[in-house]
């Protein structure tokens, strides 16, 4: 796994951040995305969908429509 060490400022505002945070290069460019922790109302909504027997669908099922709709 790769490491890199942020600055005192940089730790901060990902910590105090309610959403998630862009990481940029300095030219300006998104390099990746830190995400905030879930809320217990979040981790209670996955529950609740996860227990559900409704019908799921797999990622590749889900492209393949949206493939589908685009071809229209």
């Amino acid at each position: 796994m790769s490491e890199i060490h942020i600055t005192a400022e940089q730790a901060k505002v990902i910590r105090e951040s309610a959403d998630e945070v862009v990481v940029r290069d300095p030219d300006g460019d998104v390099v990746g995305y830190i995400a905030s922790d879930f809320t217990s109302e979040e981790i209670e909504e996955a529950k609740r969908r996860a227990a559900s027997q409704g019908k799921t669908y797999t990622t590749g099922e889900v492209l393949a429509h949206l493939r589908s709709l685009e071809q229209e």
